[in-house]
């Protein structure tokens, strides 16, 4: 099903994600100034990007069912989403994810330059990698036995939990990938789980309005999450300033670190560990009200299925009707 497909774009994820959080470890860390190559990496990297989404846009697909149903204004597309309230009970969650990724990434960087500078990284990055590594298939494994609902609320709770112990033990770098292992499994899960469960909100919204609404809900779950990017970055660098943080001071155009205070390197560690530690657990209790789950929801899902068969039947019989296509229809 989707959790098997999900697999798939996990990995394509996790690959971007170590890209993520490796490219500026490796090309901005340790060093003094920004190195010539950095410039030239981003845009290979960024021209690569652009020309796999311009050609996999050719491989995309809809339900061919999909295309007799008539286009909806957007904004009354907006108002039958309100009546999907799994939908809306989902969005917490998603909101909070949309701004941890980005304190990760931003966080990351601060941790090692400052909270962690001198000191071999090389078990935080084998604790995060195997958690990763083990997460991406065993929550596979759990989305089967306590479906995907339960699932993400365990993940959400295990990247809390990681990044709370990593508050006390982040200091030490070899401490610290030991909770770098939970945070790595729930990271991976949350990334298998979440797609999944947006596609049981996209299904309950056709149980409801009787049409299949997939763009609608990507736009509208993007209005939601996307703010949570600048938020993010916003929340990180002035909770750091609040504690004490010293900004580097610009010296013929390269950046030179300046010392920190005891309490500017623990500002550090509450934005990089408490505040998504928070902002997890938040989003895993909100997921508790996430009614699409159990054995009455299978049972839709399986009406779905055979609904969706009988839409494509319809499908080809008009398309037969018309003339486009011989086709024997039973």
């Amino acid at each position: 099903g989707r959790a098997t497909l999900s697999i798939y774009q996990s990995i394509a994820n996790v690959a971007s994600v170590i890209a993520t959080f490796a490219l500026p470890i490796l090309l901005l860390t340790g060093q003094v100034g920004i190195p010539d190559i950095f410039i030239p990496v981003i845009f290979i990297i960024g021209l690569g990007s652009a020309f796999l989404l311009f050609l996999s846009s050719f491989f995309l697909k809809e339900h061919l069912f999909s295309q007799l149903q008539p286009h909806e204004p957007f904004l009354e597309g907006l108002k039958l989403t309100l009546k999907n309230k799994a939908f809306w009970l989902l969005m917490p969650s998603a909101f909070v994810s949309s701004i941890i990724l980005p304190i990760l990434a931003t966080g990351l960087l601060y941790y090692i330059e400052y909270v962690i500078a001198g000191q071999t990284i090389d078990f935080l990055i084998i604790g995060i990698g195997l958690g990763i590594l083990i997460g991406l298939f065993c929550n596979l494994y759990l989305i089967e036995k306590i479906k995907p609902k339960k699932t993400s609320i365990l993940d959400s709770l295990l990247v809390a939990i990681g990044f709370f112990l990593l508050f006390f033990a982040g200091q030490d770098a070899v401490l610290a990938a030991i909770p770098m292992f939970p945070l790595g499994f729930g990271f991976a899960g949350v990334m298998i789980v979440s797609p999944v469960l947006m596609g049981d909100a996209i299904d309950n919204d056709e149980l409801i309005t009787g049409k299949r609404r997939e763009a609608v809900y990507g736009g509208v779950n993007a209005i939601v999450t996307k703010p949570g990017l600048s938020i993010a970055n916003w929340m990180f660098t002035n909770l750091i300033v609040f504690f004490g943080f010293v900004q580097p001071i610009i010296v013929s155009g390269v950046a030179q670190k300046q010392p920190q205070t005891d309490l500017a390197i623990t500002g550090i560690l509450v934005a990089f560990c408490i505040i998504p530690s928070i902002g997890l657990t938040i989003g895993a209790i909100a997921l508790m009200w996430f009614p699409l789950d159990g054995s009455e929801w299978q049972k839709k899902k399986n009406y779905l299925m055979e609904l969706h068969k009988q839409k494509e039947k319809e499908y080809l019989k008009k398309l037969s009707l018309d003339g486009k296509i011989a086709q024997d229809i039973h």
